[in-house]
């Protein structure tokens, strides 16, 4: 019983873990995206994702441009610097000898 629920929350946490790595790939597309959208001269594929940043934005929060693309890319990048961090944190601390 107790090796079924050790087992149980080891599937969670790779699960939580993969989702917070996935989050932290989808914020920093995001921060790319808004950063492209301070450079006329951005490749198209980030002017692609500065239009999707853009529309999700939108989307998100009902058109109200409350701020610029240098925040929102600085907010998207901070956010995804956490997400990773937080995805990275359980094998971190399982790597620390047990004696520190």
């Amino acid at each position: 019983m107790i090796a079924e629920k050790s087992i149980g929350w080891r599937v969670l946490s790779v699960l939580l873990r993969t989702l917070l790595w996935l989050l932290g790939a989808v914020l920093a597309a995001l921060a790319l995206g808004a950063f492209a959208s301070l450079n006329p001269a951005a490749p198209t594929w980030m002017r692609t994702l500065s239009a999707l940043e853009g529309v999700l934005q939108g989307r998100l929060f009902h058109g109200a441009g409350l701020l610029g693309a240098y925040p929102r890319g600085l907010t998207e990048a901070l956010l995804a610097a956490l997400a990773v961090f937080l995805a990275a944190l359980p094998e971190a601390r399982r790597s620390v000898p047990k004696h520190l």
